[in-house]
Order: C-alpha cells, then sequence, then structure tokens
C-alpha cells in the first residue's frame, strides 16, 4: 500500500505480509514514510493544535462505553520488519513567549525493527534517531544536533543520547520569559541510559513466556535507572544584563564521567572542570544587586494537598539518602569583580579576585554528610581599587609594589562534621580595601594595611563545640592610621592628620587554640614592631588626639580599674576557679626597631614640638596566667639630642599594672622647652641641659614609690614673658 502527497513529495510505503485482524495476526513488512511535515503550534493560552484531533472528549467517552470488549484469549501478534521515516519536518510555534518562538527540527530519520510482538524473553527492538534543530527560515544554519540509537522493549531501554552544539540563543524567547538577561553558549552532552521496568513480568511477558500454563511464576525485580559515561559540555557561556555588560563569562564548563544510579541513589561525577570563569557582581547605591534584577516574579499558585494523600505526613528522613562521589573537581584562572555603590565612601568600592585556581579531590558526600573529607587546593590574587584596574602585565612592571594580595590553601575540608585541615598563605592581602563596610564603627580612618599569614589550620566540629587550633607567623604590614576629620568642621577644613604607622608587625610563633568548655589561647613565640611612628598632640583646649579614638561606649572606654597611688587597693574577689579565663595570652619577647614619637603641643603658646627617634629595645617574655615580670630595655633620643634609656620589668597583662621603671635621659637641650617656662616661669631659656633619673615602681598591692633625680646644668634665662600662669620667681 502506497500513498504520495504530490504537493509536498511525502510518501507512505507499506508492505502487509500476512495481516488478519479476526484472527488478532498483524505481520507487516517494511514501513517507510519519506518527507513528512509535522505542524506543532501553541497559542497564547498554552492550547496546542494537536489537542484539537481529540474532539471534546464526551462522544470518546460514550463510544468506549458502548465498545464491545475484546474477546478473551491470545494476545494479538505483531511482527514489522522495519520502521523507517525519512526527512520528517516537525514546525514548532509557541505564542505564550514574547517574542514567539518558531523552530524546527529538521532532517529527522527514525528507523527501527524488526519488531516482534509481544517481546520475547530478552527481544528487544533496535532504534535510530537522528535530528537537527533550526530556525524555521530557509537556509538558517544548525542549532543543534540529535542523536539516539539503542535497544527498548515493554520492559527495558538501553539507549545511547548525543546533543550536540545546542545554541542557547535558540531559546532566547524562553530564557527572557524567566529571567532578565541574555544568555549566549553552545552546549553538548552525551551518555548511556539503561532502564527496567522491575515489578512481576508483564501479563504480556508471562503469555509469550508460557508462564500462564502453570509455570513457576519469576521473582519480581528491582526497577533500575542507570546512567553512565554521562558527558556535559557548555562553550563560550555568556550571560549579559540589560546594561550589556558581562557580569557571567565561561570559556568552557566540563562534566565528564557521569554515572546516575537512580535506584542506589548514588551519583558519580568523575571530572568537573570550569575554565575561565569570569562573575561581575554590583550593587547601586539603593542596595541593589545587579542579579536581583534578573529573575522576574512568576506567581505559583499553590496545589491543594488531597484529603487521602497518605504521604503529605511522611518523614524525608525515612528516604535513602543520595550519596555523591566527586572524583575531580578543577578552576582554572577563574575571576570575580565586586563593584559596590552601597558604602559611605568616596567611591564605589571595587574588589577583584583574580588567577583563582581551585581544586578539590576524592569528596564523597551522604546526603550533607561527609562520608571521607576532600582534598582541596584553592589560590588566587585580591586586587582592590587602588590595583584591581592594573593587568597582570603592569603589576610585574610594578615591582611587586603594588602588587595584589596572594591567597592560597592546600587541605582537607569536609561537611557534617565540619572539618578543615591545611596550610593557608595570605600574602599583601590588602585589608584597606574592606574597610568601608566598617568605616562608621572604627574611631579612626584607616588608609592602609596589608595583612599576611603563613600557617597550620585545624578546625574540628564536635559535639560540644568546634576545635579550633592554629600555629604559624603572621604579618601586618604597611600600616597608615589618620584621626577622622571633624564633621562639624567647616566646609574646605580638615583637621585630621597622621596618628600612627609602621612598616611591619610580626607575629611569629603564633599559636592560637579554642575548644568546647575551655578558654581561648594564644601564644606568640616573639612580636616584632618595625619602623614604627606615632603622633601625640594636645590641642588648645589641653585634650590628646588619643582621647578621640577611645570606643563610642562610655562603658567600653571606662578603665578596668584606677591605680591608687596613695592607699592600697582593695583586696581582688576571689575567683570561681572552675569558670574558664576568657583568653590566656602568652608572649614570649617583643621588639622595637626604629621607632619614631612625635609630640606637638598646642596648649602652650607659642607652640612645642618634641620627639622621641631611633628607638630601639626588647621587652621580655610575660603571661596572663603567670606572675612573673617581662623585662624592658629600650634605648633612643629625645629631640634628636638627649640620650634615652628605659630600662626595669613590668607585667602589662596584671590587674592593678605591677611595674618596676627605670629611665634615663641625658643631656637634654632647654631652649626648646621655652613655650612652657615662658607659660609657667615668665621667661624664655637662652640655654641650659637637662639630665633625669627616674625610678617608679608600684607593687601587686598598688601602692607608688617613685624616686626622681633632675639635674639642670648651665640653665640661663632670657626675655621676660607676659603669662598669667607664670609663678613668680
Amino acid at each position: 500500500v502506497a500513498y504520495a502527497d504530490c504537493g509536498t513529495g511525502g510518501l507512505l510505503d507499506v508492505v502487509l505480509r500476512d495481516v488478519r485482524p479476526l484472527d488478532r495476526l498483524l505481520a507487516y513488512g517494511a514501513i517507510e514514510l519519506d518527507g513528512p511535515t509535522l505542524h506543532v503550534s501553541r497559542d497564547a493560552a498554552g492550547r496546542l493544535n494537536l489537542s484539537h484531533l481529540a474532539g471534546d472528549g464526551a462522544q470518546d467517552d460514550t463510544a468506549a462505553e458502548d465498545a464491545p470488549s475484546p474477546p478473551a484469549g491470545d494476545a494479538v501478534k505483531l511482527t514489522i520488519d522495519s520502521v523507517a521515516v525519512n526527512g520528517l519536518r516537525v514546525l514548532w510555534n509557541d505564542a505564550t513567549v514574547k517574542p514567539a518562538a518558531a523552530l524546527a527540527l529538521d532532517q529527522v530519520d527514525f528507523k527501527a525493527g524488526p519488531l516482534a510482538y509481544p517481546f520475547a524473553a530478552g527481544a528487544t527492538l533496535p532504534v535510530s534517531l537522528k535530528a537537527t534543530l533550526a530556525a524555521q527560515a530557509p537556509g538558517s544554519p544548525a542549532l543543534a544536533l540529535l542523536g539516539v540509537d539503542g535497544q527498548v522493549s515493554d520492559q527495558t531501554a538501553a539507549l545511547d543520547l548525543k546533543l550536540s552544539e545546542l545554541s542557547l540563543e535558540a531559546f532566547a524567547p524562553y530564557i527572557a520569559d524567566v529571567v532578565n538577561a541574555k544568555l549566549s553558549g553552545r552546549l553538548s552532552a552525551a551518555g548511556s541510559l539503561k532502564w527496567a521496568a522491575g515489578g512481576a513480568p508483564s501479563v504480556v511477558a508471562v503469555a509469550a513466556s508460557g508462564a500462564a500454563s502453570g509455570a513457576e511464576p519469576e521473582a519480581p525485580a528491582q526497577a533500575t535507572l542507570v546512567l553512565s559515561g554521562g558527558e556535559v559540555v557548555l562553550d563560550d557561556l555568556r550571560v549579559s544584563d540589560e546594561r550589556k555588560l558581562p557580569t557571567l563569562a565561561l570559556k568552557q564548563f566540563a562534566l565528564r564521567e557521569i554515572e546516575v544510579d537512580a535506584t542506589a541513589h548514588k551519583v558519580v561525577l568523575g571530572s568537573v572542570k570550569f575554565d575561565q570563569p569570569a562573575v561581575a557582581v554590583a550593587r547601586d547605591r539603593e542596595g541593589q544587586w545587579n542579579v536581583q534584577r534578573w529573575m522576574k516574579a512568576k506567581t505559583v499558585a499553590a496545589e491543594p494537598r488531597a484529603a487521602g494523600d497518605t504521604n503529605a505526613g511522611k518523614d524525608a528522613k525515612d528516604e535513602q539518602p543520595w550519596q555523591i562521589e566527586l572524583r575531580d573537581f578543577a578552576l582554572d584562572n577563574g575571576s570575580v569583580r565586586v563593584d559596590d555603590a552601597h558604602v559611605k565612601a568616596a567611591e564605589p568600592v571595587l574588589l577583584v579576585l583574580r588567577g583563582m585556581k581551585l581544586g578539590v579531590q576524592k569528596l564523597v558526600l551522604a546526603g550533607s554528610r561527609t562520608v571521607s573529607p576532600a582534598s582541596v587546593q584553592f589560590s588566587a590574587r585580591l586586587a582592590n581599587n587602588e590595583t584591581a584596574k592594573l593587568t597582570d602585565k603592569s603589576i610585574k612592571a610594578a615591582a611587586g609594589a603594588l602588587a595584589a594580595g596572594a591567597m592560597d590553601w592546600r587541605g582537607q575540608f569536609g561537611l557534617q562534621p565540619l572539618m578543615l585541615k591545611g596550610k593557608l598563605r595570605l600574602e599583601r592581602l590588602p585589608v584597606h580595601g574592606f574597610v568601608p563596610y566598617v568605616q562608621d564603627r572604627l574611631p579612626v580612618s584607616l588608609d592602609r594595611a596589608e595583612a599576611g599569614f603563613n600557617a597550620d589550620v585545624s578546625v574540628r566540629e564536635l559535639p560540644a563545640g568546634l576545635d579550633v587550633a592554629v600555629a604559624g607567623d603572621a604579618l601586618i604590614a604597611d600600616v597608615l592610621v589618620h584621626t577622622r576629620a571633624d564633621a562639624n568642621m567647616a566646609q574646605g577644613f580638615d583637621d585630621s592628620h597622621d596618628l600612627l604607622s609602621w612598616n611591619a608587625l610580626k607575629f611569629n610563633g603564633l599559636k592560637f587554640a579554642m575548644a568546647p568548655a575551655q578558654p581561648m589561647r594564644v601564644d606568640i613565640a616573639e612580636i616584632v614592631l618595625s619602623d614604627f611612628f606615632s603622633r601625640l598632640i594636645l590641642n588648645e583646649q589641653g585634650r590628646l588626639n588619643l582621647q578621640d579614638v577611645q570606643p563610642a561606649d562610655p562603658a567600653a572606654a571606662a578603665p578596668d580599674a584606677g591605680v591608687a597611688l596613695s592607699a592600697p587597693a582593695p583586696a581582688a574577689a576571689p575567683v570561681d576557679a572552675s569558670s574558664p579565663q576568657p583568653l590566656l595570652l602568652s608572649v614570649g619577647s617583643t621588639k622595637l626597631v626604629n621607632g619614631r614619637i612625635d609630640f606637638t603641643d598646642h596648649f602652650v603658646r607659642p607652640n612645642y614640638s618634641a620627639d622621641l627617634s631611633e628607638l630601639n629595645g626588647t621587652l621580655g617574655a610575660f603571661s596572663s596566667t603567670g606572675g612573673g615580670m617581662a623585662v624592658i630595655d629600650l634605648k633612643g633620643r629625645a629631640a634628636r639630642t638627649a640620650l634615652l634609656e628605659i630600662s626595669g620589668q613590668f607585667n602589662p597583662t596584671a590587674k592593678p599594672l605591677v611595674m618596676d621603671i627605670r629611665a634615663r635621659a641625658t643631656d637634654l637641650e632647654l631652649a626648646p622647652l621655652s613655650p612652657y617656662s615662658g607659660k609657667y616661669a615668665g621667661y624664655v631659656i637662652e640655654r641650659g641641659k637637662l639630665s633625669m633619673d627616674l625610678a617608679y615602681q608600684i607593687t601587686p598591692e598598688g601602692q607608688l614609690q617613685a624616686k626622681n633625680k633632675v639635674v639642670v646644668n648651665q640653665l640661663t634665662f632670657g626675655e621676660r614673658v607676659d603669662s598669667p600662669d607664670a609663678t613668680s620667681l
């Protein structure tokens, strides 16, 4: 039997070998359909045109009720030598999206056969499908290639699936219906799918195998659904927002060696790789992130729960958790850019992570619980507003002067319970890049600071809490701190000044420990502060600049305990030994290298300035738990002329303070002190030198014992100064 459509060139050819419907026997030869075209469309209301072929359904239901039941007996026997559909074209038009979608499935070739139904035990039907996705316009390039090959039956299926070069732009109308972003890229996927229905054998299979004649029925088989050799590759992904800026870009995402066993709830991901991913997020001054504008609001009506739904209260914990095994994960040369205009700063915050590399191996999860910890490696460079706009080449040309901060982690990681163990390295991390987020809570302005850290880190989640151990070296370098400008100052005036700076503050041999029901402990083998500077200013009202950098909370700024200079301090209340201390601090030694302190006094007229320079020395070991005293030895110069020596011992952690300090200054020029002599003595100093030998001792009981020896040589007063504060000499 053949039918040809002269209008479209379609041809249907059916070979009848032995067709006896009354005997329930249908035997066909080759069935071929050439060049058909199928139009499928969906209107704006979501109705498919094919649904009209079924009618309204009422008449069909009546006819079905009146139709006689098929006679009992053997099942229909159907055989087909082969089925072939060549050059099928399916036109798809969808008016539910805007703009309306118009796609075509071209060059569809389908082959199957031979077929013998009912299927004999172990018999399958070979099938093959190939198709091309394209736009409906003539001559449009292919948007995707689809291929299916394998064997199927009523109880099993084994198919090889392949999707090649699927263009995401072809689905732009559907993407635009969900997100306010433009996507582009190419997707390819492949895999082998195996399925078995499971359960008791079907009636047809039982009849075909002769089990109906009294043979022992087979035991129910378990249903299976397995995907093996899976692969998903996404090339040249690009997501742009309404500003046409690339918010997300990716050279390639490759997921290979996928194994999924739906019955056993097991997933194996052999290889996951991200090549050159780039993410750019931005927050405007109103606090909205650009990615928040992507999603379009959708109203989804909640489905009512059936009254007889027995699964409504089923505990999800009864279900077998999925086991996920990630054998190898790699992210190479990634970048993350954050532009934040929501902060209160002169310019938006710009933070950039460059050269990101992330590797994860042998991660096994059962649900959210770690079966075995994974090996993790991470490295990146962090840049802020100063360095983010520089290229890698320009950074190298600057010989590292503006090099971005480096981060590196090598270790293990686990979830539930949390486990983190490895080595962390931070180098030149620009801490000041994060200051705008906490500036309102800082009493000073941190203009610059870089952090370094090289340590072994261990974090374990225990039933009672976290167990944390850190051992290594820390560095806070290139620090510059300014006082904050007075908001009440007239416009154009700035009373801020540099307050503190240093080149490097090193914590060598740093150990930190925290365990449940135990006090935190910090042990530092050595502290080294080099090339430090501090500015002390006494203003016209007699207020020291350090008083303006105290915490805003008066309770927090209040001292813990005063030192009684004339009477013993009251005995401390007994402490419950069972209650842990909040912090146990131990420092081996402290070293000061090349320090300088500038002092300016605006309280006297004319103003006075002096400085302590060339400060070098050491401070011995001290601890918050022991009663020992730290030995101090400090040398330097005062006013660039006098020699300064400070020696003795004290415990900076003791409350009240315990100390035994001796300070010596020799040959201090007195002429620069004329502002003080003029204010309080009524005369300037023409010449003279001062030497001091001071000794201060504060006992654990709070008693002060002071011995002061002051020697003035060749003191000569000069002109008289009219000062109301001057004494009568």
